[in-house]
């Protein structure tokens, strides 16, 4: 060694022959320095990890040590001087070749006779590939930790989106990507798109496309990886568009059949061909997890069915007990209502036309008729009879029922507004079954206003039906009764205000002439029912 010790006698040739024998068998390299990091011995094992030889570092700087590693060896230097040693410490050390080394360095200052510290040795083991199996097990780790992440999606929720949602997040956290993005296949051969957001870019426009890499990846039910993101009419524009740099997609594979496809992105450089295997391995777990998520939402939907089944078979039931009501009603109503009519005719005959009671005995006969038509409506709901039908014209149907009404509409402080069309509005129904759908509608238009308020009705004409319309200004349906007006017996009116058949017995009747009728409706501004019928006979 060049540094003397004065302390012995210099060694003989043979000592220094020996010494650099027991350094050369060394697995670790063993260098010494001066205090100014000058190199001034080189051992075999050093050459063999460095690829530097001896005589190109003797004499010279330490060319081993990284550019951004330098002020850390200057502090090591600056503690050797002090006299303290260094033990294992890692760090990164530089190859002949520009590769960067990991090793475990042991630092021991050399000292002279006189105790003075002259130099160093340095004790440096290759870790690099120690490093690289901790770096790989601690990703297999990642990783298994992910897949039995997505394991627990499948029981953790059988949403849809959800599931989708975090099996993206578990994707991207896998393998350290910037982006991720399902496309699911359809039965119509479309597919659905769940993506995270693309720096701005629509979602609309990261899908599927005609050539494309998805079209390529279910075709051959294997994954694709672009390390180099290129505009070639292969790679979605949008994905240019979004800075993606590369990406991969993975099959949803479910046995034989593809679900769809996974991709995960990155905006920088990345071999994603490395994470394959896990990729694989993933998507499997993620197909499981959707296609439970898929059962669960048909079995919801088929629960939905049986439960909407179930209700017509209730809605049935109430309509037979209707019609065995029905029949007794108009057994027991019929009977009275025949005297009152014949009483009301035979006075009528005995009576002149100049008197004044001649009218309302008139009234009488005709109110007792249009009684006995309500009771034949009732029975028709449920039999689903047609009745007399002629060729009428709706406007006079209309105006005769508002007379009729005329004074009940007073007597609520409700302002009547009417428009008709010009021409006749001529269909062919049943008139009594017209003025109950017309009563119905008025007396909940006016029910709906307890403090009064403005019904306004229009007729019109438009692509061969006969439109009628009945506005007010009344307190509006709830959102959540929309959908439930017309089945028999709802109601919101108190219990000795409404039986909830009379929306239901006008909707029956319409759908008897192909027709139907419409409701808009709005919170405490009123609701709008429009009842439309076509013009002409029925077939």
């Amino acid at each position: 060694m060049a540094i003397e010790n004065n302390t012995f006698s210099q060694p003989t040739p043979e000592a220094h022959h020996l010494l650099d024998s027991i350094l050369d068998s060394s697995s670790e390299a063993v260098i010494t320095l001066s205090l100014s990091g000058e190199i001034l011995s080189w051992n075999a094992a050093s050459e063999q990890i460095f690829g530097y030889k001896k005589e190109e570092v003797l004499g010279n700087g330490q060319p081993i040590v990284p550019p951004g590693r330098q002020e850390e060896a200057s502090q090591l230097m600056a503690r050797i001087s002090q006299g303290k040693a260094i033990p294992r410490f890692e760090t990164q050390r530089l190859h002949k070749d520009g590769r960067l080394l990991s090793v475990v360095l042991t630092l021991l200052p050399i000292r002279d006779a006189n105790g003075k510290v002259i130099g160093a040795t340095s004790m440096i083991g290759d870790i690099t590939e120690r490093k690289r199996v901790q770096e790989e097990l601690q990703q297999r780790n990642k990783e298994l930790f992910a897949l039995k992440a997505v394991c627990e999606e499948i029981t953790k929720s059988l949403d849809l989106d959800e599931v989708l949602k975090r099996i993206m997040d578990h994707a991207r956290e896998l393998v350290d990507a910037s982006y991720t993005s399902i496309l699911l296949a359809d039965e119509r051969g479309g597919f659905r798109a769940s993506v995270e957001n693309f720096q701005g870019v629509p979602t609309q426009h990261i899908g599927a496309r005609p050539g494309g890499v998805t079209e390529k990846i279910l075709a051959s039910g294997e994954p694709v990886v672009i390390e180099e993101v290129q505009d070639d009419g292969i790679t979605n524009p949008a994905l240019v568009t979004a800075g993606i740099k590369s990406y991969v997609g993975v099959p949803i594979k479910l046995d034989s059949k593809t679900l769809g496809v996974l991709y995960v992105h990155s905006n920088t450089p990345k071999v994603f061909g490395k994470h394959l295997e896990v990729l694989n391995a993933f998507a499997s777990q993620a197909a499981i997890a959707i296609q439970n998520a898929r059962l669960y939402q048909s079995l919801k939907m088929q629960m939905e069915k049986l439960e909407n089944t179930q209700a017509h078979l209730v809605q049935a039931e109430k309509l037979a007990a209707v019609g065995r009501l029905a029949a007794n009603v108009a057994h027991e109503i019929n009977n009275p209502l025949t005297g009152i009519l014949m009483a009301s005719s035979l006075l009528s005959e005995g009576t002149s036309e100049d008197n004044p009671q001649k009218v309302e005995l008139e009234t009488i006969k005709r109110e007792t008729l249009r009684a006995r038509g309500i009771i034949r409506n009732l029975l028709d709901f449920t039999r689903r009879s047609e009745g007399k039908v002629k060729e009428i014209d709706i406007n006079q149907v209309l105006q005769s029922s508002l007379l009729l009404l005329r004074r009940h509409i007073d007597l609520r402080g409700v302002e009547l507004v009417e428009h008709y069309t010009s021409e006749a509005l001529e269909i062919s129904v049943d008139q009594n079954q017209m003025m109950q759908i017309f009563y119905n509608l008025i007396n909940n238009a006016l029910d709906a206003m307890p403090q009064g308020g403005r019904l306004t009705v229009r007729t019109t004409s438009e692509d061969s039906q006969a439109i009628l319309e009945f506005t007010d200004t009344g307190i509006g349906i709830p959102p959540e009764n929309m959908d439930k007006i017309f089945e028999p017996f709802f109601t919101t009116k108190p219990e000795a205000a409404g039986t909830g058949l009379g929306l239901s017995i006008s909707y029956n009747i319409a759908q008897q002439y192909r027709g139907r009728i419409e409701v808009e409706s709005e919170v405490g501004r009123g609701s709008t029912f429009r009842v439309r019928l076509p013009r002409g006979g029925v077939d």
